[in-house]
């Protein structure tokens, strides 16, 4: 659009040399940055970027630009040098001894501490955590739920049961759609196994089997939202298990993953919410499925990392259940 015009996502119209402090006080980009993480100038432009695309001041921008415009709004953000990132600022500046925070904490008896310190301020992580995920039960949507590689196992399970959500496997959906595909063309299982074994090992995935893993990510769509419509008006899939459609990403996976996205938070659609578990090792980073960027629009309301005495929590509810089942088949 001319006349140094664009269009927003949102259909606004607006000039693409809006300053940047405009710019941060329109989008709210700085709002909903948590204490404990705080945000960095990246995704801080990232932010304001996405709501204003091909916004001229955005180029290059520095913290130190970001800063200056941050003190002409109302957002309290502060540049940490020594995190690198812009922190709320605290009740108490003239204290600032750097505190570890809960997510960097890995021992009970630490998390503990921790959290009592936070409930000596009328915070209790924990909870905090708890109403932040109920809240996105409720809104719908989508939300990456960030967790470390090694502490993936049984919290699909635990907060889909806690938090009413369904737990959906996409890798069991792609095989069930695929075998449907090969028994519908007459093609051998074994075959297409034997193709999967190959591109996993060399890279080189050829035509043939690129055609059919697309139409199984297509099935694999189609069973997804059968399955949402199935469970309700409200329902929220809880995706995990994604290591072939992170595959086959250049063959239907990231396309899948695009449409489920972007039909949760439409009215009417189904889901009325996705929520995808991503295992990563540094959960403040960029989320990703194996190096496969996970679109975040708003990370302040599509973001969640799961840490702290809520991941305990989770993991001993495992642990508990599976005591029961022992001593039930005992």
């Amino acid at each position: 659009m001319g006349g140094g015009v664009a269009v927003s996502p949102r259909l606004e119209l607006f000039p693409l040399d809006m300053d940047l402090v405009c710019a941060l006080r329109i989008s709210q980009a700085p709002a909903g940055v948590r204490a404990d993480t705080g945000i960095s100038a990246a995704d801080l432009v990232a932010r304001v970027r996405a709501r204003f695309p091909g916004l001229t001041v955005l180029a290059d921008t520095t913290y130190v630009e970001l800063e200056k415009a941050l003190a002409q709004t109302d957002f309290p953000l502060a540049y940490d040098g020594q995190r690198r990132r812009f922190m709320p600022r605290g009740r108490d500046q003239a204290d600032s001894r750097y505190e570890p925070s809960v997510s960097m904490l890995t021992s009970t008896g630490t998390l503990i501490a921790a959290a009592q310190s936070e409930l000596a301020l009328g915070r209790d992580p924990c909870r905090l955590l708890t109403a932040r995920v109920q809240t996105a039960r409720r809104r719908g949507g989508f939300l990456a739920l960030i967790v470390k590689a090694p502490e993936v196992p049984g919290v699909a399970e635990r907060l889909a049961e806690r938090m009413g959500v369904v737990r959906v496997s996409l890798d069991d959906l792609f095989l069930a759609a695929l075998r449907d595909l090969a028994t519908e063309q007459g093609v051998e299982w074994a075959a297409l196994l034997r193709a999967d074994a190959v591109f996993a090992a060399s890279g080189t995935l050829g035509a043939g089997l690129a055609s059919y893993a697309r139409a199984a990510c297509e099935g694999v769509l189609a069973r997804a939202v059968a399955l949402a419509e199935q469970s309700g008006p409200r329902a929220v899939l809880f995706v995990h298990e994604v290591a072939l459609t992170v595959r086959y990403w250049s063959a239907g996976g990231r396309e899948l993953l695009v449409v489920l996205q972007e039909a949760a938070p439409h009215p009417g659609c189904a889901p009325y919410g996705l929520w995808l578990l991503v295992p990563m090792e540094d959960p403040e980073a960029s989320s990703a499925l194996d190096g496969r960027t996970v679109d975040v629009v708003d990370r302040a309301s599509e973001w969640e990392p799961l840490t702290g005495l809520f991941l305990k929590e989770l993991k001993a509810e495992g642990a508990a259940a599976e005591r029961e089942q022992t001593a039930r088949r005992g």
